[in-house]
């Protein structure tokens, strides 16, 4: 039996199961990125005073085989005026919506906003109507690069388990009379 043939399909398979993780990990790199530098370039922009409108916890279900689920989302609605024209945003911080498994990660995140008081609002001077409240990445950005780095720890150690894995049995198998 082609033990050396049988090991080059096993670690040509192990590549070809591992591109769709690593392409995962790539898109969660690429929206970890584009958060941070969202919030680099924001950090150039004027501010302006908006108002509070509402500022709220968001609980959203979901389901999936294992059974269902709520995450607490932090909301905040807030109206800022530029050169005269009213605007409406709700963004805290750049990067998508992060909600979280109990209510006091949620509120610490919206502490700060409090309904019909004055908050600094940073806008695009280009485009007016793209603003925030915090000029981070936010909680999402973390949570994207801790994605990634999982997903390619995994992978190594899964490749260096396979690598070592081929090692051993072509070892074994080269010390077997022929």
């Amino acid at each position: 039996m082609n033990f050396s043939f049988m090991n080059n399909i096993g670690s040509m398979i192990t590549g070809l199961v591992a591109i769709p993780f690593v392409i995962v990990a790539l898109v969660f790199v690429y929206l970890a990125v584009r958060a941070s530098r969202r919030a680099s370039a924001s950090r150039s922009w004027p501010a302006t005073t908006g108002k509070i409108l509402a500022a709220g916890i968001e609980p959203r279900r979901s389901h999936s085989s294992h059974g269902s689920s709520t995450s607490y989302y932090p909301v905040v609605q807030y109206e800022y005026t530029v050169n005269g024209q009213r605007f409406l945003g709700n963004r805290i911080t750049f990067g998508g919506d992060v909600g979280y498994g109990w209510t006091g990660m949620a509120q610490r995140q919206i502490a700060n906003y409090v309904p019909n008081s004055d908050v600094a609002v940073f806008y695009d001077p280009t485009e007016p109507g793209n603003a925030v409240l915090e000029r981070t990445a936010g909680t999402s950005g973390k949570i994207y690069w801790l994605v990634a780095i999982l997903i390619f720890v995994i992978l190594g150690v899964t490749m260096v388990f396979t690598t070592g894995m081929n090692s051993f049995v072509s070892g074994i198998t080269s010390s077997l009379p022929k």
